[in-house]
């Protein structure tokens, strides 16, 4: 989708996806898959600041796997992962599924916080949230 900036009659400069049939604009370019409050329009060219956009995209990455830990655990009959973890700690049928469910949780995250660091560090293209999820480890219930 692209993304316009128009000379309004004030002098000013607005930005937004609706343009006004009256005003005078330009395209800046292709609207950019982040946050607006990590992008502006600086001289006429679109400007993503990633020192913003990069802390947005890992809690929207830690989110989808909270949410994907959580949405197994429920699979199997549970509130979420942490009810899960919880039967681990004491004598009962389930010790045995929580404990890993605790393994699995901890290895899920392990994974998820090296690629982050991996794409950090250059090493791996930025991520999306379906690549996070695919390359985590399923859940060993053997």
């Amino acid at each position: 989708m692209s993304l316009y900036a128009w000379t309004t009659s004030g002098g000013g400069v607005a930005y937004g996806r609706t343009i006004p049939s009256d005003e005078a604009y330009i395209e800046v370019g292709t609207l950019p898959d982040a946050p607006q409050e990590t992008w502006s329009i600086v001289n006429g060219e679109l400007v993503v600041d990633e020192a913003k956009r990069i802390p947005l995209k890992l809690k929207e990455l830690e989110v989808a796997v909270q949410r994907h830990l959580d949405s197994v655990a429920e699979s199997k009959g549970y509130d979420n992962i942490i009810s899960a973890c919880s039967y681990a700690g004491y004598t009962n049928p389930f010790q045995l599924e929580g404990q890993k469910f605790i393994e699995w949780r901890g290895a899920v995250w392990a994974q998820c916080y090296q690629m982050m660091n991996d794409w950090q560090a250059g090493t791996l293209p930025e991520p999306t949230e379906q690549e996070v999820l695919d390359a985590v480890p399923a859940l060993n219930q053997t």
